[in-house]
């Protein structure tokens, strides 16, 4: 939910698919990793539903380890196929730069019936990504974002000094996808010009079906209080704005660089263990009845990764030195529940971690180093989000 800024060339921001959140532990931390570990990574809640319950867990997946994880970005499953993606890019000191100066490349491996099918297959993003025709225009990634089962690029091509007949940067959005090759398709979704109206910033908003396209548009003056989002379909229709251009208002939205999701028509955004929610029928923040701000956890602890599903999120969250898988409920009224954690029980230091789900169980990869090799370990818990 991991997870990563580069800039000039590559700034990489995990935001949606890994969702960290690096506040500190409060007081409920100790009481629930009690509890999970009494059930022996089982719970219940209150009302009797069943648990997360570890169906399986796998030392080293495929059986081998796979070479040159180094700091892996995403793991998700499709149509029954593990993918392990891992970028790879190199820092760029020059003002002015051509494609040759760069390195950014995209290693893939997929897994099948536990077994490496595709290991560590490079794909070359640079040309599909780079293709600025001026060449004293200076291109550079704002953001690499991973949601469901697709990888998208954010870009900015400025013009400043090039003689161009408008100045004004371009932004672009490709949407990354693979097949079970291990062969990345990239497909441009966004194409804009900036404006004269203000400045503008690109991001993305999850949501477990599809993601949505975030355009943040703001003035720079102190005299000027022009602050918005538009929400864009990713064939970059308006779905709603939402703005922060009330001089009257004390509550200021802040969307791209943290946590923001969308779920039945509730926009989820802020932190993990700091949430809130803004009603996109009612173009309107979610209130406390007694108009105060409504605030609520979506989990507990330091959230390492996410995955959303319909109603519902698992996350996974370090509290200490323990990691705890947990489900929780997004209700109608833009509120949220957690309704069962378990205890992850590995022995080993790991050094990242990621959730999915499948169409039966929930996936917990962790990465370690098991007999000296870095190597992907997979839990596997039954999902508790379908009826």
């Amino acid at each position: 939910m991991k997870k990563l800024m580069i800039l000039l060339l590559l700034a990489m921001l995990v935001a949606s698919g890994c969702g960290k959140d690096t506040t500190s532990n409060n007081g409920k931390s100790d009481s629930k990793i009690a509890k999970a570990v009494s059930n022996k990574g089982e719970t219940s809640d209150s009302e009797g539903q069943k648990g997360l319950t570890l169906v399986k867990n796998i030392d080293q997946l495929g059986m081998e380890p796979i070479p040159n994880l180094g700091d892996t970005d995403y793991i998700f499953e499709k149509d029954g196929y593990t993918y392990v993606l891992t970028v790879n890019s190199q820092d760029v000191e020059s003002e002015l730069f051509s494609p040759e100066d760069l390195a950014f490349s995209l290693n893939v491996s997929v897994l099948k019936d536990d077994k490496w099918i595709v290991k560590n297959k490079v794909t070359d993003l640079l040309n599909q990504v780079w293709n600025t025709k001026n060449e004293k225009a200076k291109t550079w990634t704002s953001s690499i974002e991973f949601t469901n089962s697709a990888m998208y690029v954010l870009t900015t091509t400025d013009f400043a000094g090039t003689g161009e007949s408008t100045e004004q940067p371009i932004h672009q959005i490709h949407k990354i996808t693979f097949s079970n090759d291990g062969v990345a398709q990239d497909a441009m979704i966004l194409n804009k010009r900036e404006t004269t109206e203000g400045n503008f910033n690109y991001g993305i908003v999850n949501n477990f079906e599809h993601p949505y396209l975030l355009e943040h548009i703001y003035s720079s003056s102190l005299d000027d209080n022009l602050d918005k989002y538009n929400i864009l379909s990713e064939d970059d229709k308006l779905i709603t704005t939402i703005t922060n251009s009330d001089p009257n208002s004390h509550s200021k939205i802040e969307l791209l660089g943290n946590l923001a999701f969308i779920n039945d028509g509730i926009l989820y955004f802020g932190g993990m263990k700091q949430a809130q929610s803004y009603s996109l029928k009612k173009n309107d923040l979610i209130w406390n009845a007694d108009g105060s701000k409504f605030e609520f956890p979506i989990a507990d602890g330091n959230a390492q990764s996410y995955s959303l599903v319909k109603n519902g999120v698992y996350t996974v969250t370090r509290i200490k030195s323990d990691y705890l898988l947990g489900y929780t409920q997004l209700d109608s009224d833009g509120s949220a529940r957690e309704i069962n954690s378990a205890l992850i029980p590995s022995n080993i230091d790991i050094k990242q971690v990621f959730v999915s789900e499948d169409s039966k169980n929930v996936n917990v990869y962790t990465i370690v180093d098991y007999k000296g090799k870095s190597t992907i370990q997979k839990y596997i818990y039954s999902r508790i989000d379908q009826k």
